[in-house]
């Protein structure tokens, strides 16, 4: 799993589809495996949309994790609408901090997506205000990341000491995607 967090997809891919080609490799982990390839496909190669809706056919942590994925994947493939009427299934006060982090940041990204930059940059703040609440180093640097490239397009000005937290953030926990991303952030706050 964290093979897939720090950017090495491939290897996440392979060592994932190994563990589920063992057949005393079942129940919880086995599902929780087939979530984690799911993703890794999502963001790398291959479709995702059928282990995803497998998984969500339970209704547990995992069905629901794998629902919220699928809409993520639903706005990479330019399904709006879509994503948006998965995402409309859940409550957004939702008490469990790490399911409430997921959801605004699949609602951040849905709007980041449909250019609605101030709606996605509230989201993300609620996500950044949750992995801060938790003291969820991880859930803190991907938050950030999104928010100060989101905040680049309406709010230029409120980038630039954030992005220098979200970088620190990032590097400390050697995530590539999200220095990309920190690296990006202030190019849209010049260009915005």
């Amino acid at each position: 799993i964290m093979a897939r967090q720090v950017g090495r997809l491939d290897e996440a891919d392979r060592l994932l589809s190994e563990a589920l080609a063992v057949p005393a490799f079942t129940g919880t982990m086995a599902r929780l495996a087939q979530y984690y390839l799911a993703e890794t496909r999502d963001i790398h190669v291959g479709d995702p949309i059928p282990l995803l809706l497998g998984l969500a056919q339970v209704d547990d942590r995992i069905g629901t994790e794998a629902r919220i994925a699928y809409a993520h994947a639903l706005i990479r493939l330019g399904d709006l609408p879509g994503a948006l009427a998965v995402a409309e299934e859940f409550a957004e006060d939702v008490d469990d901090p790490e399911f409430r982090y997921r959801l605004h940041e699949l609602l951040g990204h849905l709007w980041l997506c449909a250019g609605a930059f101030a709606t996605a940059a509230e989201h993300f703040e609620i996500s950044r205000q949750v992995a801060e609440s938790q003291r969820s180093l991880l859930l803190e640097a991907l938050g950030l990341r999104h928010l100060v490239l989101t905040r680049g397009w309406t709010e230029p000005r409120a980038v630039r000491g954030p992005v220098d937290e979200a970088e620190r953030l990032n590097r400390a926990l050697t995530l590539q995607p999200g220095l990309g991303q920190c690296s990006v952030a202030p190019a849209v706050a010049e260009g915005g």
